[in-house]
């Protein structure tokens, strides 16, 4: 059974959809997940709101997160479920998975949704995550864990170059 998860509001394009409880959470995503060491070049002063802020920065990572594995999925849609904290999102992951874990962040072939909480997350913790979504919609056989893993820690260590 896929848990119910209760958010508020949605921001939606043909490429992703971000569910999130409040303005606060999505303030909390764009702060943590900056490029270039906290440069933001959607923040401070900028006309955007933080919808469109969150979307070009989901934007961004989709497509540093293809290119750096060189994997472009037709038809995926990138499901991110933003949560305030890691009890929520570890949660949903013994509800889904029936094990008990300390995640901050994983993504669910079973729903096909990236869960994060914004208080921990990073950059690195989210184009880890994406990276997953990729794979998992790039391949019609998937690779094994160990490979689907190892490709997920590269793009880690190559997202902000």
């Amino acid at each position: 059974m896929l848990p119910v998860v209760s958010c508020a509001y949605e921001i939606k394009s043909d490429k992703f959809i971000i569910t999130y409880p409040n303005d606060d959470v999505l303030e909390e995503f764009l702060d943590n997940t900056r490029f270039d060491g906290g440069f933001s070049l959607f923040g401070g002063g900028s006309s955007l709101t933080l919808k469109e802020q969150a979307a070009n920065r989901v934007t961004r990572i989709i497509g540093k997160v293809e290119d750096i594995l060189e994997m472009h999925p037709e038809h995926m849609v990138v499901k991110i479920v933003l949560f305030s904290d890691e009890k929520q999102v570890q949660r949903v992951y013994r509800q889904q998975y029936d094990r008990v874990v300390d995640f901050i962040a994983f993504y669910s072939p079973l729903d096909e949704k990236i869960y994060i909480s914004t208080n921990n997350v990073v950059l690195r913790v989210i184009a880890h995550e994406m990276a997953h979504c990729v794979i998992y919609h790039y391949f019609k056989k998937q690779p094994p864990v160990k490979l689907h893993e190892l490709m997920a820690q590269f793009v880690e260590a190559h997202i902000q170059d």
